[in-house]
């Protein structure tokens, strides 16, 4: 994401995630980085 070119792919990934954890903010960055791991 630092690039710029994956923010958008980071973006709709982190939110697609995020709602389906349906947690909290620190929750998003944790699957964001999940991710980005993977």
């Amino acid at each position: 994401a630092e690039n710029g070119l994956d923010d958008d792919s980071y973006s709709e990934a982190g939110l697609a995630l995020f709602r389906i954890q349906g947690s909290g903010p620190e929750n998003m960055q944790a699957i964001q980085v999940d991710a980005v791991s993977s």
